[in-house]
C-alpha cells in the first residue's frame, strides 16, 4: 500500500524545521558538554599560571632592588675612586701642596698654641750638599719647618700629626729654649723626609 501525505507544504516545512532544530539543539548541547569542562580546565590552568608568575615577580622584586642598589653603589664607588685618584695624582704631581696640607692640618691641631714661621723644601745630594728642590738627579727631598709655640705646648702631637702621606719620616733637629725676652715662647726646627 502506498502512503499519501495530506499535509500542506507549510505544515511539512514546519515539521521538518522542528526536526532539524532538535538535531542542531542536541549537537549544540553535546558540543557544550564537551567544551565546557575543557574551557573550565584551561581557565583554571591560566589562573594558576598567572598566580605563579605574580609570585615569581614578587620574589624577584627584592633581587631587582638589590641589583639596582648594587649598580648605584658601584657608580658611587667609581666616582669616589676617581676623586681619590685625582687627589693622589695631584699629590704626586704637586708634593708641595700635599706637604702644605699636612703641615697646616698638624698646626691646626695645636688650637693656636703653635704657628709655623718658615717652610723650606730642600734636596740633599748624596754628598750632603743642600740645594733647592730640583726634580732631576738622586738624593733625598726634605721639608724643613721652623715653628714657634707657647712655652707650655708639648710638640709631640705636632710631630705625630706630621707623620702622614707623603711624609715618610719626621725628626726634631733643634728645640731652642725660650729667650729671656720671650719666656712664654719656644722655637724648634723639624725635618721631614718625603
Amino acid at each position: 500500500m502506498k502512503r499519501v501525505n495530506l499535509m500542506t507544504d507549510a505544515s511539512r516545512f514546519r515539521s521538518e524545521a522542528r526536526v532539524y532544530l532538535r538535531w542542531w539543539s542536541c549537537g549544540l548541547v553535546a558540543l557544550l558538554a564537551v567544551l565546557a569542562p575543557i574551557s573550565i580546565w584551561r581557565w583554571h590552568a591560566t589562573r594558576s599560571a598567572r598566580a605563579s608568575c605574580e609570585a615569581m615577580e614578587a620574589s624577584y622584586e627584592p633581587i631587582q632592588r638589590l641589583v639596582k642598589l648594587n649598580r648605584d653603589l658601584r657608580n658611587d664607588a667609581g666616582l669616589l675612586l676617581k676623586s681619590k685618584q685625582l687627589e693622589l695624582e695631584l699629590s704626586r704631581n704637586r708634593p708641595a701642596s700635599a706637604l702644605l696640607k699636612v703641615v697646616s692640618d698638624a698646626a691646626a691641631e695645636s688650637h693656636g698654641q703653635l704657628f709655623v714661621e718658615h717652610l723650606a723644601i730642600t734636596k740633599h745630594a748624596p754628598n750632603g750638599d743642600t740645594t733647592t728642590l730640583a726634580k732631576d738627579g738622586g738624593g733625598e727631598e726634605k721639608l724643613v719647618i721652623d715653628a714657634a709655640a707657647t712655652a707650655s705646648y708639648d710638640m709631640a702631637p705636632f710631630v705625630e700629626a706630621l707623620k702622614k702621606e707623603p711624609i715618610k719620616a719626621v725628626k726634631v733637629v733643634s728645640n731652642a729654649a725660650p729667650l729671656p725676652q720671650d719666656k712664654d715662647k719656644k722655637t724648634f726646627k723639624v725635618e721631614c723626609t718625603f
